[in-house]
């Protein structure tokens, strides 16, 4: 049992993360793991109200990565991130007839990476071993907001994404 050895637990630390679909991103700057939400119904039996489970719904993931380029890599970020529309389906002309699923699913796990796995978020120790790994099943990319460019600032710019996901399993 824990109190008998307190060195045998660690609190999880904030800072101790890695997103990856194949490869680790090292460009991720910030994740927020998988939450869900039950939805509940009230039923009036004579003078008592129940609550009864409905269904569950995972709420999106927001991940931070920042944009880069360089020699080595042709593309920014935020160029490969609109690439993968076009591999979706998508035309800004309007000749195709939308976005397909099965390719926008499969674009999340090649974005940035030549790896084919899902997206994962895992927690590590302060020896980088794996602790937790949260997997994202059929992960869609729902919204992109590129940075704001500003003259008066020498941050990073940074994009936000929106990760849709069908469901997500945690293993430790």
């Amino acid at each position: 049992m824990f109190w008998t050895n307190p060195a045998s637990i660690e609190p999880l630390r904030q800072h101790r993360w890695l997103l990856s679909n194949g490869d680790v991103w090292v460009w991720a700057k910030s994740v927020k793991p998988p939450s869900h939400t039950i939805e509940t119904q009230k039923y009036q039996i004579g003078n008592h109200r129940l609550n009864y489970p409905g269904l569950l719904e995972w709420q999106d993931v927001n991940i931070t990565i920042v944009d880069l380029t360089g020699e080595q890599e042709p593309f920014s970020n935020s160029r490969q991130l609109y690439d993968q529309l076009r591999v979706s389906n998508y035309d800004p002309k309007g000749d195709e007839d939308g976005i397909s699923k099965s390719a926008l699913a499969a674009g999340v796990k090649s974005i940035f990476t030549a790896g084919n796995a899902e997206l994962t978020i895992s927690q590590i120790d302060h020896n980088g071993e794996r602790i937790q790994q949260w997997k994202l099943y059929n992960a869609l990319i729902k919204d992109v907001t590129v940075g704001q460019l500003d003259y008066s600032s020498d941050e990073l710019i940074t994009i936000d994404l929106t990760i849709a996901y069908d469901h997500a399993e945690l293993e430790d």
